[in-house]
């Protein structure tokens, strides 16, 4: 399973897959975003999976499975800087 560190928009699988965890490393200014989503482009709200709040970073990741059916985007916030763990 491959972990990524992401500081900006990115698709991390452009098919289903599973988010395995999510820690928010660095807290940001504004709220971030995992979705079950193709692109950087077909990511929003409507399809957000997980929250990532802005005013917390973690000390412990988030362990889930989450399936996701069309792809893995992550939008981190305004300075965030997500890790996640994603097959």
């Amino acid at each position: 399973m491959p972990t990524t560190t992401v500081q900006s928009a990115v698709t991390l699988k452009a098919s289903a897959g599973i988010i395995r965890a999510v820690n928010v490393c660095v807290a940001g200014s504004t709220d971030g975003m995992v979705c079950d989503a193709a692109s950087t482009g077909a990511a929003a709200a409507t399809n957000a999976v997980l929250g990532c709040s802005s005013t917390q970073a973690r000390a412990e990741p988030i362990v889930l499975p989450i399936p996701c059916a069309t792809g893995i985007t992550v939008v981190p916030g305004t300075g965030q800087t997500i890790w996640v763990n994603w097959e």
